[in-house]
């Protein structure tokens, strides 16, 4: 695994945020997945909008939350980044979606494949190609959500916690993001029953927590609390992500001198 670092500047350059990019290569093959986690920046509008396609700006301008812009405009830079650091050169590539949201990359002639999931002022973007099956989900622990995640969490997880013994609310949002990461690593997302993401087994080492699925036995997930939020990855069993996930902080550098605008 190689790791480097980018620094995102304003218009005016000043130094507003940064990303990690860590490259892993599967088996021998020549592929290379890479992760980037985003810090938060001063001022959403103040972003260099570098290599954003005419369809992506025209995206942005549409947004009257800042809250819902700076997601958009810190995922794009994840996933552009993710995906220009795959094929080893900067292409003017654009990221649309796909006809149940997912994300598409468009303008190369690689078959590439992208997931993505934001939480608050970060962004999560993998790329790999499109014989790897991928999703990554990043949530916030949250007792706010406590109802919402219950109706979505089943007796049979509950009693899955027994053996793990996390606190409730942290059981329950690790739940959630292996469903998510499932979810976006089929294509559904959250367009199908729920009840088909089940979560079989779970188990603990190390800190990282291990995922079977009821009803995908040829998936795992593989998560990871980090302070107060959860960061899964799930993936087809044919691929060993767990040296990946163990390897990867999810740490930025200290944020305490950015401030988010909303």
């Amino acid at each position: 695994m190689t790791i480097e670092t980018k620094d995102i500047y304003s218009t005016q350059g000043n130094k507003i945020g940064q990303q990690y990019i860590y490259k892993l290569d599967l088996e021998g093959k020549e592929i290379s997945n890479i992760i980037l986690v985003h810090s938060t920046v001063k001022s959403i509008e103040s972003i260099e909008l570098i290599n954003f396609s005419e369809n992506e700006l025209n995206q942005i301008a549409k947004y009257h939350v800042s809250k819902r812009k700076m997601q958009y405009i810190l995922g794009r830079y994840a996933m552009k980044t993710a995906v220009n650091n795959l094929i080893s050169h900067n292409n003017m590539i654009e990221i649309g979606y796909g006809l149940l949201g997912y994300p598409i990359v468009s303008r190369t002639n690689q078959a590439i494949e992208i997931t993505l999931s934001h939480c608050e002022n970060e962004a999560i973007a993998i790329a790999f190609n499109k014989d790897i099956m991928l999703g990554i989900d990043i949530e916030k622990i949250n007792i706010e959500r406590q109802d919402v995640l219950e109706k979505v969490t089943t007796n049979r997880e509950h009693i899955i916690n027994e053996k793990i013994n996390l606190p409730s609310i942290t059981f329950m949002t690790l739940i959630w993001t292996a469903k998510e990461a499932l979810s976006k690593a089929i294509k559904t997302g959250f367009t199908v029953d729920m009840e088909i993401f089940q979560v079989k087994n779970i188990f603990e080492k190390g800190g990282v927590y291990y995922i079977d699925f009821l009803y995908f036995p040829t998936f795992s997930a593989i998560g990871k609390v980090v302070k107060d939020k959860i960061v899964t990855i799930a993936y087809v069993k044919k691929i060993d992500m767990s040296n990946y996930v163990l390897n990867v902080n999810y740490q930025m550098e200290s944020t305490d001198n950015y401030l988010i605008n909303y």
